[in-house]
């Protein structure tokens, strides 16, 4: 269905770990942010720009 963000069946999904190995190529550029910047993450969650928004509904 496209909802996950790796690109993996199920049981690879599953047993993933903490590998960034098959992370789409789409998610890679926020995920990086958010590892080097923490200055955008509240307790509300993240705060996307309007292109990241984007990216994370297109997956």
């Amino acid at each position: 269905m496209g909802s996950s963000d790796l690109r993996r069946g199920l049981i690879g999904t599953l047993f993933n770990g903490y590998s960034e190995k098959h992370v789409k190529e789409e998610l890679r550029p926020i995920i990086a942010k958010f590892k080097t910047d923490h200055s955008k993450v509240t307790l509300d969650g993240p705060q996307l720009t309007q292109a990241e928004r984007q990216a994370m509904k297109a997956i």
